[in-house]
């Protein structure tokens, strides 16, 4: 499928479509993936500028991080124009706004089967579900399996806490259940599961305790809003130097034990968390890359 593996990325930058200037600014940064989008963060009187803009942008891919679209629901008007913009070479995926139910990743998939019989995308577009809604939560399952090409879900919690009744300004706890959910529907699926946007860019403490949670709860990475955020996103979900060495030292001595149970560090080392260490030593391998 995609060459971009959605599970390797922590960040991942909304850009609002129609500002080219902060699109080519934005692929200088040191961000996994950038978002560009054509749905909320676009009046709508400059939808149509941010198309073209989309349309620029992919057909002059130039390095930097992998780029996604993010497109209008399947079921509102703006979805097949949105479709036609982004369907091109150098698209890495689309972000399926307010994706409801399976049916939703079947419309979106037979949408864009349409454009590759005529040639205008290339076969490796995968699918990221933004989960936005208590009826979507519900389906969050279903959805990650729904598609042989969704690659990721994407907690949208401010129209989740819109959709629930929850008052503005919750913290993060107010979203443990959510969050949970969605990450064990990721994990079950074998997807990334990509946590919710911080607002508030003048908090980077605030910030690097909200990813901290998200990633304790097995999350891969974190949607941002703001060059500022990057790097304290980055930091959390990266293995930190102590994580590193602590890995190592278990799988070299899970290795050394022939695979039985072993100590190391005072603490029982089994399969399981062997396994988990080998994985942080390649997610340290992926964020140097």
């Amino acid at each position: 499928m995609n060459l971009f593996v959605a599970r390797a990325a922590r960040s991942w930058l909304f850009v609002p479509a129609h500002k080219h200037a902060m699109i080519e600014k934005a692929r200088s940064l040191g961000v996994d993936a950038l978002i560009l989008d054509l749905e909320d963060g676009v009046p709508g009187a400059h939808k149509a500028e941010a198309r073209l803009n989309v349309t620029r942008v992919l057909a002059t891919p130039a390095g930097g991080p992998a780029l996604w679209v993010r497109v209008h629901s399947t079921q509102h008007p703006a979805f097949a124009d949105d479709m036609a913009c982004a369907a091109h070479a150098g698209l890495s995926g689309l972000v399926l706004a307010k994706t409801e139910t399976p049916a939703d990743l079947k419309a979106a998939e037979q949408s864009l089967e349409g454009f590759l019989r005529t040639g205008q995308s290339p076969a490796n577009i995968g699918f990221i579900a933004a989960i936005e809604s208590a009826r979507a939560l519900l389906q969050s399952a279903s959805i990650a399996t729904a598609s042989r090409r969704l690659q990721g879900l994407l907690f949208g919690a401010e129209d989740f806490a819109l959709d629930t009744g929850m008052p503005v300004g919750v913290g993060s706890e107010s979203f443990a259940y959510a969050r949970s959910v969605i990450a064990v529907s990721a994990a079950a699926a074998g997807v990334a599961a990509i946590d919710r946007v911080f607002v508030d860019v003048r908090d980077p403490v605030g910030l690097q305790a909200d990813a901290q949670a998200a990633r304790n709860l097995g999350f891969s990475g974190k949607c941002l809003i703001h060059p500022t955020q990057i790097e304290v996103n980055n930091a959390v979900f990266s293995p930190s130097t102590e994580e590193v060495a602590s890995a190592r030292r278990i799988v070299d001595a899970f290795a050394q034990n022939d695979g039985a149970v072993t100590l190391v560090d005072g603490k029982m080392v089994d399969a399981p968390v062997a396994e988990r260490a080998r994985r942080v030593l390649l997610r340290a391998t992926n964020a140097r890359k």
